[in-house]
């Protein structure tokens, strides 16, 4: 018998069980700011006249990268109240 076959899983609480979900939430968020500062960039470079519209693409795309971590974060949180 192994270690994990002898024990159950304990029962979150309802209050622990909104901790989770708003803590997810609020991760989310953040993920979303940092999808929303993506899509801004490019069209704001534009605007400006100080930068060429192709230097907010890596910005851009460095943004959309750091979205996904947050995003797999809160995904990982909630996935915990299936207990």
């Amino acid at each position: 018998m192994t270690a994990e076959e002898g024990v159950q899983p304990r029962k979150l609480s309802e209050g622990a069980r909104e901790k989770i979900k708003l803590r997810a939430t609020y991760v989310n968020g953040i993920a979303n700011a940092f999808i929303v500062a993506a899509v801004l960039t490019i069209p704001l470079s534009m605007l400006s006249d100080m930068l060429h519209p192709a230097s907010g693409v890596p910005f851009s795309a460095l943004c959309l990268f750091v979205s996904l971590r947050p995003h797999w974060l809160a995904q990982g949180a909630l996935d915990g109240l299936d207990r």
